[in-house]
């Protein structure tokens, strides 16, 4: 049971582990791509110019092994042990770097957390519509798997593309979240299942 307790390997659960999920998880969390912009599909997104890029920061676990001071990037060794994939929408006009604590207590839990945000937005010249951002998801989705399979990419064999992808937002990223679960029958998107939280 448990937010993810099977995706952690049994030597890092313990009773108390298991029982606190609202504090830190058993891995160290790695910021593997910090400010990298990706590039949207106006064709997929319906984005123009400015509007069809966004910064991302990716967190992923970091087994701590036998001591803690090693702090080496976690390798899965089995597709058992690769981790879910969260993204995590951001609230209108807020940047990725103040959701940074959000992603380091995901991947402290096993997962590959996605912080992203709008590279380019202006108010009121330069805004994207709910259903843009909903379409940057599922496209940011795909982009997450793609690196998986990507062997020069940080994320390469990271993501268990058999968990499916959890969408997380705050405010307007919930919303975009919430519109593209409802256009995926909540929850079945292009590459997997797809869970949807937010506030």
């Amino acid at each position: 049971g448990g937010l993810c307790s099977d995706c952690i390997p049994a030597r890092l659960l313990s009773a108390q582990v298991k029982a606190a999920f609202d504090g830190d998880g058993p891995f160290l969390a790695l910021p593997v791509l910090d400010g990298v912009v990706v590039n949207m599909s106006p064709a997929s997104t319906g984005c123009g110019g400015l509007l069809c890029s966004v910064k991302i920061t990716v967190f992923v676990p970091k087994d701590p092994g036998d001591n803690e001071k090693q702090k080496k990037v976690y390798e899965p060794t089995t597709a058992s042990e690769a981790r879910p994939l969260v993204i995590f929408s951001p609230g209108f006009l807020i940047g990725r770097q103040r959701y940074l604590s959000y992603g380091e207590r995901l991947a402290s839990w096993g997962f590959v957390a996605v912080l992203w945000e709008p590279e380019h937005e202006l108010v009121p010249l330069r805004v994207n519509s709910h259903e843009t951002l909903a379409r940057y998801v599922h496209d940011l989705v795909d982009w997450a798997y793609e690196q998986n399979s990507t062997s020069d990419s940080p994320l390469y064999a990271q993501i268990n593309l058999t968990k499916g992808a959890m969408l997380v937002g705050h405010s307007r990223g919930a919303k975009a979240n919430s519109l593209l679960a409802a256009r995926c029958g909540m929850a079945h998107g292009s590459r997997g299942t797809m869970q949807q939280r937010g506030e």
